[in-house]
């Protein structure tokens, strides 16, 4: 294996070539490029993958082209294919009918169904680990003045807990020749404090309900979770709902485009799956147990998909 450049790792063999390029996690991907390489080296593919945080740069596609110019080059779609997705406020506009994600308040002097002491989230439309969300109750909120870059959503009151302690899921799907496709592997995490509905400390109250990535954070595999079946089964019924709000993104991603999507759950004592938010390119660097178990797999997967076009020997499931 080479580097020809930063980030980009190429294989070469008598008629075979892959290159990886990322500018995020290059461990893991490092580690994806040798799976795949052992997958397909006794083949003629010539394959480019490419995973950027950024729209993809056209400097990188010639560095790729340069390696052999009839290279078949995968990259991520540009953000406008998927801002309706990842951005909070066209998220909660786009799926403010269905009934498995909590409820879009548009207008709180309007919402006389919800208890002035309910606890609800304010997000600004671009946020992401957790970062510019509050947690406040509605009577609070009524006092404020709200920036329309932001939205405020309804908390799931009843959470099904684990060691007393909220937890959310991280599912992924992947957008590809005008498909949606979900991948078995997810992974959870638990807040940083126990809950207490008792407790109506503003920054306690953030740390029980506002669950997101620190250095004490702990993850859960999914066989890890009560029920997991039951709630996974749950979630792939709310993607065949999703995919028919969103079959215009899907269908407008071009034949050399895809897109991983980060699928944030919350769920309720029911085992009834929440669908809080989705992030276009997630990131994927946690500890070893979620990398080995969890983004390894999903990103082998992927690859796979793209270079085969077939979820045969994969763990994904394509949706209907």
């Amino acid at each position: 294996m080479s580097n020809c450049y930063s980030g980009t790792f190429v294989t070469k063999t008598n008629g075979h070539t892959i290159c990886l390029y990322t500018n995020k996690c290059k461990g893991v991907f490092n580690k994806v490029h040798g799976i795949l390489y052992d997958m397909f080296k006794n083949t003629e593919k010539c394959i480019g993958i490419i995973y950027d945080d950024y729209n993809t740069d056209q400097n990188i596609l010639n560095t790729l082209k340069s390696i052999h110019p009839s290279m078949n080059i995968f990259f991520v779609a540009p953000r406008r294919n998927t801002v309706a997705l990842d951005d909070k406020k066209l998220f909660c506009e786009r799926t403010y009918n269905l009934d498995f994600v909590p409820q879009y308040i548009k207008n709180i002097h309007e919402s006389e169904n919800i208890d002035d002491t309910e606890l609800l989230y304010i997000k600004h439309r671009g946020s992401s680990e957790a970062l510019d969300v509050r947690l406040l109750p509605k009577i609070d909120i009524l006092s404020c003045s709200i920036d329309t870059n932001y939205i405020i959503q309804q908390n799931v009151s009843n959470p099904h807990l684990i060691d007393n302690t909220r937890y959310k899921l991280r599912t992924y799907v992947i957008l590809f020749n005008k498909k949606m496709y979900a991948n078995k592997h997810y992974r959870g995490n638990l807040a940083t404090k126990e809950l207490d509905i008792s407790n109506m400390n503003v920054d306690d109250a953030k740390n029980m309900n506002i669950i997101h990535q620190t250095s004490h954070t702990k993850y859960l595999l999914s066989d890890n979770i009560e029920c997991n079946d039951e709630i996974f089964n749950d979630i792939l019924l709310s993607y065949s709902k999703l995919k028919k709000v969103y079959i215009s993104e899907i269908e407008n991603i071009d034949n050399n485009q895809y897109v991983i999507l980060g699928l944030d759950y919350v769920i309720n004592n029911d085992k009834k799956a929440f669908l809080i938010e989705i992030n276009h390119r997630p990131n994927f660097s946690f500890p070893a147990v979620i990398t080995n178990n969890v983004d390894i797999p999903v990103l082998v997967d992927t690859y796979k998909l793209l270079i085969t076009n077939t979820i045969v020997d994969t763990s994904f499931i394509c949706i209907e």
